[in-house]
Parts: C-alpha cells; sequence; structure tokens
C-alpha cells in the first residue's frame, strides 16, 4: 500500500521518552498518521489522545496515558499564496520542521518573521504553545500563524481564521493541543532578508562589568 494510507500507521509502541531524556511518558500506544483521514480515524478508534511533535517540551504537557498521536509523517509544505510584493501565506502539515520550512521558503523570495531556537522543532508544536524566537521587535512564533486546522476530541475536522473569525481564532491558537490535534498550519511571511551578527571580541571582563 502507499505510505500515505491507513496501513502505514504503527500502533501499539509505547514512546520512551522526550526529546532531552528528563520525561517518560506514560502512553499507552502511538499512532503515526500521514493523512488527515487517518488523524480522524485514531482519535474515533480511542478512548483518548494527545498530539505530539517533536517531543521538545520538557514537562508532562505533552503526555497522554492514552495514545499518542505523532504527526511527524504529516510532511508536507502544501503551497504558497501570494497577495502582494510584500505579503503571502504559506500552508504546511503539522509535522513540518523550521529546519525545511525555512529553506523552502527562502528559496522563492520568502522568510518567517521569527524563527524557532533549533532547526528540528516543529512549527506547529512551537505556534500552538507561544514559542518565543528571538528579537525584542519580534511576536512569539504564534503571530505568524493566520489559519489552522484540528480534529476534534470527537473526530471532527475543524477550520480556524484569524481573516473570517479573529476571535474564535485567538480563543483557540494558544491551547497546547488541549482543543484537539493539528492537521495543518497557515502562516503569513514576508521577503526575505539577511540577518546581521556583530562579533565583540575580545571583551576584558572589567568591560562587561561595566556595561
Amino acid at each position: 500500500p502507499s505510505s500515505r494510507t491507513v496501513e502505514s500507521m504503527s500502533l501499539g509502541e509505547t514512546h520512551a521518552s522526550n526529546w532531552a531524556g528528563n520525561l517518560r511518558y506514560s502512553a499507552d500506544g502511538v499512532a503515526e498518521p500521514v493523512t488527515v483521514k487517518d488523524v480522524i480515524k485514531v482519535v474515533r478508534g480511542v478512548q483518548r489522545a494527545h498530539g505530539l511533535g517533536t517531543k521538545h517540551c520538557f514537562n508532562s504537557l505533552a503526555d497522554t496515558t492514552g495514545t499518542h498521536v505523532l504527526v511527524q509523517r504529516m510532511d508536507k509544505i502544501l503551497g504558497l499564496k501570494v497577495r502582494d510584493a510584500a505579503h503571502a501565506t504559506v500552508h504546511c502539515e503539522a509535522g513540518v520542521s523550521y529546519g525545511v520550512l525555512g529553506p523552502w521558503l527562502h528559496s522563492r523570495g520568502w522568510a518567517l518573521h521569527n524563527l524557532a531556537s533549533l532547526p528540528h522543532i516543529s512549527v506547529v508544536g512551537a505556534c500552538i504553545t507561544a514559542t518565543h524566537g528571538s528579537g525584542l521587535g519580534n511576536g512569539n512564533l504564534a503571530t505568524a500563524v493566520s489559519g489552522f486546522e484540528l480534529v476534534t476530541a470527537s473526530g471532527e475536522l475543524e477550520s480556524f481564521s484569524l481573516e473570517k473569525d479573529p476571535k474564535r481564532f485567538q480563543e483557540a491558537l494558544i491551547m497546547a493541543g488541549s482543543l484537539g490535534i493539528v492537521t495543518s498550519v497557515s502562516l503569513d511571511v514576508e521577503p526575505t532578508y539577511q540577518v546581521i551578527q556583530t562579533v565583540y571580541s575580545p571583551v576584558p571582563m572589567a568591560a562587561l562589568l561595566e556595561a
């Protein structure tokens, strides 16, 4: 069968721990969907489920005693919609990481306004937990989101749009998996740019203390 079918999901395994190895998960099984239909089938077939991205959370926020739904195989960038020379929106599946999305956008002349601290971190996981990026003037990573889709606990696919229903969108975005399993996200992007790094070396200890 195709790699993007329900049959390709693996069930019954137990994830050992998070990325750092400091937290052992309590899940009694794991599903690895590759399509939205897969996610819906898993959610409707188990008593309890929780989405899991790149396992970069250092506490039990993403843990469950039910089934972990690992979204890393949902890793397609679905498209780029250019509105004008300064504004565009990229749509991608839940398993896409910043290390994949950044170069993909750059090759097309676009960029995110901010990035995660590590390239392997999933875009969706960072956004629904309001993860910080860098820079005093930049919003956190969730501020790039303009829309997303999730599968609810009842197995229904719901859409959220900042443009169509901003109140509903804002209430649901930073939900850390509590409302369902996010399957895709839309991010506003801007024209690509260069980042300047200024390094001062060597800096005497006395100068640091005075600063």
